[in-house]
């Protein structure tokens, strides 16, 4: 019997200045998900935005419950350095979303994929992008 390739679908962190959910949602995504399940295929999704998480009230000061009439709230951030292109910008650069252990948690709590997909909602976030992508080589470097 032939198996079902495993797909990895990973929304990334935020990397900026300042970031804030306003019900951001990776709608591709989970569209290109949606047709990938539909033609047969086992797909696991890892949204970094997630802070709905349960680890995040037992790793963090964070609470989920704490947002505006409408639904939006803040997200975690974690400081990091400012990258160098950033270097005139006096203010303080962070990763805004999940830890980055729930995040190796998650992508290891499974079979392991033959496809990762990561997308991107803003160009200018690619430090998170390529944050989740060396993890994820760190994991499975083949």
């Amino acid at each position: 019997m032939k198996s079902t390739p495993n797909i990895l679908l990973i929304n990334p962190w935020i990397c900026d200045f300042a970031a804030y959910d306003l019900w951001m949602k990776p709608l591709g995504l989970l569209y290109l998900g949606g047709l990938l399940i539909k033609n047969g295929y086992s797909v696991r999704l890892v949204d970094c935005l997630n802070m709905d998480h349960p680890g995040m009230k037992s790793q963090v000061a964070y609470s989920s419950s704490e947002h505006d009439y409408f639904g939006a709230r803040k997200l975690y951030k974690e400081i990091l350095p400012v990258p160098s292109v950033y270097g005139n910008i006096h203010r303080h650069f962070g990763r805004y979303g999940i830890t980055e252990k729930i995040f190796r948690e998650m992508v290891v709590d499974g079979p392991k994929p033959k496809v990762i997909l990561v997308t991107s909602m803003m160009t200018y976030w690619y430090p998170g992008v390529f944050d989740a992508i060396r993890i994820v080589k760190e994991i499975w470097p083949d």
